[in-house]
């Protein structure tokens, strides 16, 4: 063999410690990740089995009277945008065309640079006037915090115009497809919850589109399984971003005990500056601060309520007895997380605009101080056509429809791979350093199993090296050097070969409960591919975590942090007709005809070619002058799709509800105090 030949076999043997080192490294690293994940998985199912040996009948399906029993609550939807142009009317129109809620208006933030954008939101308010435009005071981009903290001061305003009070807040984005139901579920469970999180589903796309395809997979499982373990062990969970909602005068404590601590915190270095400006005596030191330290918690109160006053109507004495309230930026960034005020504007800082997972944080630091949270997991019942399997035609379906907030998520890996930088980034290094940790070791848990995703990506790059070490020995031997051998990196009867068995348990059992969830929303086509996608999202996390890498770098060099970072939208026009309300939705939504009714009248359609609506009317489940409306309502749904606004009438409100059962969450008010 030549010298480059025997160079490269000399360096696979001289590295060979390396990778024995690595391997130990990497099953203890493992054995320690599988059993976390595996506890996670136990309680799961574990609680899925109690909950249908000695709770199952004490579970009442929530129904039609009991959503509509309760009073609507004003909401306010806050939608953050910067160049959304190509999605945002769109989505605006759906969202109107859809949701089945009458008291809510939609707050968009926008810029003063960003024309289109605004222009496209101004065409819909014109013709919707619960569509309201929000301009930001600064160009954009700045942060998503930012923008939506101009959204929450042009509410306030909003509030003040009006006369009037949003009880509950939902935040959004510009690519979601909201659940028509989604509204009066909110409204229904609050306040006795004080922050909901509705599940998000990525909407479906072809299983060989493995990248948008590793999404649908970690969705799946996330939030119909890690969040709901999370909320029942640690009693904290992270906002999405989107279809979170969250009860209003929660949102006000939460300024006004931060800007509390925030002015307390000034107050202290007030006076441990002026004790240390004094020297010598102690006590004449403190003797001459205590007047500076009084007036500085004074100052920093009194400009906190001119500011609120001026931002949230009826700040620091409501109807309800909740004030609000919210700390100014100092030379003191002792409490980063608190939000702060801009005394010039009085906008409310309630969003942390030094962080790129604002929506995370602000879900942790509701659940620091106690509000009640949920990961609200609710399904529907629907009636659908599905095509027969052996002759022609279609027949009637039941299905159960999970209530969700659903978008196209990113199919580029490069799109996707800065997306997921931002997340490991705002959530391990700025959480980390905005939140730190708490005393209670449940709610520590939690943010653990958030931080280690940033250390455990690069195990995983350490793992396929590994990988490629071994199969390049192997393919030495068999291809070009029979004699050229190597000894095990561990031995069978060591500890370290016994920890590999142990991984090895665990990834398949990763294996199945990914393939398990999957399945469960998206069916065994998605279902079967994916080991090919788990093995691509280890590659994008692995890019991800060296981006977010370098991007702390570089902030710890410059002291700049990274601005935001946008996310190109697709709005998913041509995909939307399964989502929203059909005829057979509607009339069952008026209870104007019953499930069984439907059903039968589905049949009679396969046989004849009658359309349904006909037959209810011959059946004399319904009568015209009633079908006529609803049609009415669809045909106006179907006239936005894909057209402008101004060739969009005035809508028409769908009153009523929808056939409910309950999923596995709790139902009614008294199962739902047993379970929690």
């Amino acid at each position: 063999m030549n010298y480059a030949g025997n160079f490269f076999l000399n360096a696979l043997d001289q590295s060979w410690i390396f990778f024995r080192c690595v391997f130990i490294v990497l099953v203890v690293a493992f054995t320690i990740g599988g059993a976390n994940d595996l506890f996670v998985d136990l309680y799961y199912w574990g609680r899925q089995l109690y909950r249908w040996l000695f709770k199952r009948h004490l579970i009442k399906p929530l129904t039609l009277d009991q959503l509509l029993s309760v009073e609507e609550k004003p909401v306010a939807m806050m939608l953050p945008a910067w160049h959304e142009a190509g999605v945002i009317k769109n989505m605006l129109l759906n969202t109107i065309n859809t949701i089945d809620y009458r008291h809510y208006f939609i707050f968009v933030g926008v810029y003063p640079n960003d024309p289109d954008t605004a222009r496209e939101v101004d065409e819909v308010s014109q013709l919707f006037p619960q569509v309201v435009k929000v301009v930001n005071s600064k160009p954009g981009p700045t942060t998503k915090a930012d923008n939506l903290n101009e959204i929450y001061r042009g509410l306030s305003e909003f509030e003040q115009a009006h006369g009037l009070k949003f009880q509950i807040v939902v935040l959004s984005d510009s690519e979601d497809v909201h659940h028509p139901l989604s509204f009066r579920l909110f409204n229904y469970l609050m306040p006795r919850f004080e922050m909901i999180q509705l599940p998000i589903i990525p909407l479906e796309i072809p299983w060989y589109s493995f990248v948008g395809g590793v999404y649908l997979d970690e969705f799946a499982e996330m939030h119909l399984k890690e969040l709901l373990v999370r909320e029942k062990i640690a009693r904290v969970l992270p906002s999405a971003g989107t279809s979170t909602a969250f009860w209003r005068e929660k949102l006000e404590e939460l300024a006004t005990e931060e800007a509390e601590e925030e002015g307390s915190v000034m107050a202290r270095e007030v006076e441990e500056a002026a004790g240390r400006s004094q020297g010598g005596d102690g006590d004449k030191g403190r003797a001459a601060t205590a007047p500076a330290g009084g007036h500085a918690v004074s100052s920093a109160r009194s400009a906190v309520a001119t500011a609120v006053s001026a931002a949230v109507p009826d700040a620091g004495g409501d109807g309800n007895g909740n004030g609000n309230g919210d700390g100014g930026h100092s030379a003191t960034n002792a409490v980063p997380s608190a939000p702060s005020l801009k005394p010039e504007t009085g906008v409310v800082q309630l969003f942390n605009p030094k962080s790129l997972t604002e929506d995370y944080e602000i879900g942790i630091r509701l659940g620091k101080r106690g509000a009640r949270q949920i990961i609200l997991i609710q399904y529907v019942e629907r009636i659908i056509s599905k095509k027969r399997l052996l002759r022609r035609g279609v027949r009637p379906k039941k299905i159960k429809e999970l209530v969700a907030t659903r978008a196209f998520f990113l199919t580029e890996f490069k799109k996707a791979m800065r997306q997921r930088a931002r997340w490991v980034y705002g959530i391990a290094w700025q959480g980390l350093r905005n939140i730190g940790w708490e005393k209670s070791l449940k709610f520590n848990y939690a943010l653990l199993r958030d931080r280690t995703a940033f250390f455990a990506n690069f195990l995983y790059l350490f793992g396929y090296l590994l990988i490629i070490y071994v199969a390049v020995v192997a393919g030495v031997r068999r291809f070009f050097r029979p004699d050229f051998a190597l000894p095990p990196l561990v031995g069978r009867g060591e500890i370290w070969w016994q920890l590999a068995l142990v991984v090895m348990f665990f990834f398949f059992w990763r294996l199945l409960m990914r393939f398990i969830f999957v399945n469960k929303v998206y069916g065994l086509g998605h279902a079967l591919v994916t080991p090919i996608k788990m093995v691509v999202g280890n590659v994008l996390n692995i890019a991800s975590a060296g981006l977010a890498m370098l991007w702390l770098i570089r902030a710890l060099r410059t002291g700049r942090e990274q601005g935001w970072i946008k996310t190109e939208h697709e709005f998913p026009a041509e995909k939307l007709e399964a989502f929203r309300r059909k005829i057979g939705d509607l009339l069952l939504s008026r209870r104007l005809v019953t499930a069984d009714q439907l059903e039968e009248a589905v049949r009679i359609q396969q046989r004849t070619g009658k359309k349904v609506g006909e037959i209810l009317v011959e059946k004399g489940y319904v009568a015209q002058a009633e079908l006529d409306e609803a049609l009415a309502y669809v045909r106006e749904m179907a006239a936005t799709k894909g057209r402008g606004a101004g060739e969009v009438e005035e809508r028409r409100e769908a009153e009523g509800a929808w056939d409910l059962r309950g999923g596995n969450r709790p139902a009614s008010e008294e199962e739902s105090g047993r379970d929690r």
